[in-house]
């Protein structure tokens, strides 16, 4: 083939698409890398304290977020899998309890490398989520507008969105956060159509290398996210496929951009498939959890219009005494001014902004009515009990994108200067009259006098921007340099604002008021965890249950038996032992086993009622752990022996004597208990978490596919100028 021939042949291939090819920009890693490390600085200024470990994240981020996490990192170091834990809420099954992200890979480097999880090592956890989202969403920006500056503005911006602050109590929901620039660095195709050799096939693609990376990346989210976050995250991953798809389509009228959108669907099935290990068994044990019965009764957090106000004003100052934890947004306010601006291609504006609507529509408590007709539609969606919690990251990237977009077109484009002023003008009056409408017409919670201080400061800002963009506009280095102030103000100009907002994610004080004050030291002598000394403990019965609980979470760090749990989590089996008086009494007194003589009724019955109120003693206990009980049972006849402890799916027992194994009973809704027949038995019951093993091969044959896909996709390619 003649060297000619050889370089028309990638320009007959756009041809046959429709596509234009464009000169890519080259943005290599020493660029990457200098970003990388601003953001470092940014991050490592922003949270000084929480690096020295002089203060963590406030409320829940170190109640039982911070507990069970360390309960179930301490029990695998141990060598033990914390498939039951009996401490809390009368003892229930680790599946029960999604947020226990025991599938979520960092926390495995604290298993791996034997590092105590403690109070500092969890913040500093967080904080580096923070900082990974930013770095996420640098690389996203940069498939987006292929400009360094513009992306490292945005990724400066993003790196002080509000919900990392105001949700910092929520250690999943800023995982969540964390995840989805990277989703949408991965979901985003290119415009340019790419030939992939594959044996005999040869396919037209728009794929490029970080689209191969989202199932991991998906999965990951699975794994670590708030449940309702990951939903939310499923719905708005949907939607951003089949718009890409339909605006490539629209704008190239060619079959590629459909194959590749229905790639991606199956790349998302995929990563569900990689995720099984934690998403069997949760779906498999969500049967068990009164709050997914009860999932349309529960009340829950939308943002209402006005609470768009928390784009561009601190959260605090609008939701003065109330919880603003699901609200917070902020972008900084020269951004805002760039939106009217936007110009971006279609296949790119299209995607984000119908994420945004569809975001917007599903937590505004003013479009509950078409919420619901979707919600009827797709019923999983029904589980996200914190709308505004969920959804709120999409409008704010949806905005940002818009902005960003601005930014470009203000430094690149300068040959529209007056219809630029004009757009800017406009922005500033709108503000202006967004806060007067807010100072003029305050409620109950709202700080007018504080929004009235902050709307002339963001006026300086402004005016300084519009004053340095005329007196500037001009000069050549305006274009090079000009992205790089505008982040540099956004920094100065969000600074401020996370500060305004320190109540909800700086508090030096919680791990001495939580810990310290209640007697409990989180660090041994040996600087190993306290929770340690759970696992190591050996005990013949198990105590009475405590009724006074200084701490809802303490079971986990220390074993006391506690009948409740801060998370929440209320199965059908305490339900029911807590509606009965005679039940309850009898499962917080010492742990026991009791006999019932059997009758058709009570034997043959897979949930027989006894009403059982007092029992016989049917033996002693021998063992008492976590995953089994040993118990020496000796009884006169075929009884049915009910353990005051609470059934769920996945205990088994055997009868080490005679090598009988045993099906589990569910005694008056909420009790375990087991047929034996007349005679002395040794009954040890074990509990293992039902489809935890099969879940596990399926996952590694997922990621096996995902391997192999990759390996695929980077093996060498045939030359393609060859005959």
């Amino acid at each position: 083939m003649t060297q000619r021939k050889r370089a028309e042949k990638p320009v007959q291939s756009a041809k046959r698409t429709g596509t234009r090819v464009k000169p890519a920009r080259k943005l290599g890693p020493p660029y990457t890398a200098i970003s990388i490390i601003v953001l470092i600085l940014l991050n490592l200024y922003v949270f000084r304290d929480h690096w020295r470990g002089l203060t963590t994240f406030p409320w829940d981020f170190g109640q039982a977020y911070y507990a069970f996490t360390g309960y179930w990192i301490t029990s695998i170091q141990m060598g033990e899998w914390p498939h039951w834990i009996p401490y809390q809420a009368l003892g229930f099954p680790s599946a029960l309890n999604p947020q226990l992200d025991l599938f979520y890979f960092p926390f495995w480097f604290f298993i791996i490398f034997q590092i105590p999880y403690t109070l500092h090592a969890a913040t500093v956890l967080q904080v580096l989520h923070v900082l990974f989202g930013s770095i996420g969403f640098l690389l996203f920006a940069l498939r987006c507008f292929g400009s360094k500056g513009v992306a490292l503005c945005g990724a400066a911006a993003f790196a002080f969105f509000g919900g990392f602050y105001t949700n910092s109590e929520h250690v999943d929901v800023i995982r969540a956060f964390s995840w989805v620039p990277w989703i949408f660095w991965a979901l985003l195709l290119d415009e340019s159509v790419a030939d992939r050799t594959f044996a005999r096939w040869r396919i037209h693609t728009r794929f490029r290398t970080p689209n191969l990376f989202l199932p991991l990346i998906v999965c990951f989210f699975l794994t670590g996210a708030y449940p309702g976050s990951f939903i939310a995250g499923l719905l708005i991953a949907a939607a951003f496929i089949a718009t890409q798809a339909a605006a490539l389509w629209w704008r190239f009228r060619d079959r590629v951009s459909w194959y590749d959108g229905a790639a991606q669907a199956g790349q998302i099935a995929l990563a569900l498939g990689m995720a099984l290990v934690f998403l069997l068994p949760s779906a498999y044990m969500s049967r068990e959890l009164v709050r997914t019965q009860e999932m349309d009764q529960l009340g829950r957090r939308y943002l209402f219009i006005p609470g768009l106000y928390h784009l561009f004003i601190p959260s605090n100052f609008l939701s003065v005494g109330s919880d603003f934890t699901m609200e917070g947004m902020q972008i900084p306010v020269l951004l805002l001014l760039l939106v009217p601006l936007v110009r971006i291609r279609r296949t790119l504006l299209i995607p984000v902004l119908a994420t945004a609507a569809l975001s917007a529509v599903m937590c505004l408590h003013e479009l509950i009515p078409i919420r619901s007709v979707i919600t009827t539609l797709l019923p999983p969606l029904r589980l996200s009990r914190f709308p505004a919690g969920d959804f709120r990251l999409y409008i704010y990237i949806g905005v940002m994108i818009c902005a960003l977009s601005g930014l470009q077109q203000l430094i690149e484009n300068r040959n529209a200067f007056w219809r630029n002023i004009l757009k800017i003008g406009g922005a500033v009056l709108v503000l202006a009259l967004l806060y007067i409408y807010r100072i003029g017409n305050s409620e109950d919670g709202i700080d007018g006098p504080r929004i009235s201080a902050w709307m002339w400061r963001d006026g300086a800002y402004c005016a300084a921007f519009v004053l340095g963009y005329v007196l500037l506009w001009r000069m050549n280095w305006l274009r090079s340099a000009g992205a790089y102030f505008t982040a540099t103000a956004c920094v100065l100009l969000m600074v401020p604002v996370v500060d305004q907002m320190k109540v909800a994610w700086n508090d030096p004080n919680a791990e001495r008021s939580m810990y310290d004050t209640n007697g409990l030291q989180l660090m041994g002598g040996n600087e190993r965890l306290r929770v340690e000394r759970v696992f190591e403990r050996q005990e013949v019965q198990r105590p009475p249950r405590l009724t006074h609980q200084p701490m809802e979470w303490l079971g986990y760090l220390d074993g006391s038996y506690l009948n409740t749990d801060k998370v929440g989590l209320l199965s059908a089996s305490q339900q029911a032992v807590l509606a009965d008086p005679a039940l309850r009494d009898i499962v917080m007194s010492a742990g026991t086993i009791m006999q019932v003589p059997c009758v058709a009724r009570i034997c043959d019955s897979a949930e027989p009622s006894v009403h059982l109120s007092a029992g016989i003693p049917a033996g002693s206990t021998l063992n008492y752990s976590r995953n089994s009980i040993l118990y020496q049972v000796n009884v006169p006849q075929r009884s049915l022996v009910v353990e005051n402890e609470l059934y769920a799916p996945g205990w088994s027992g055997i009868c080490e004597i005679h090598q009988k194994r045993l099906d589990v009973h569910r005694v008056d809704g909420g009790l375990r208990g087991w047929v034996l027949d007349a005679g002395a038995h040794r009954l040890r019951v074990t509990y293992r978490t039902p489809w935890l093993a099969a879940s596990a091969v399926l996952s590694a044959l997922f990621m096996g596919c995902w391997a192999a896909m990759m390996v695929v996709w980077f093996r060498p390619q045939p030359d393609a100028t060859s005959s």
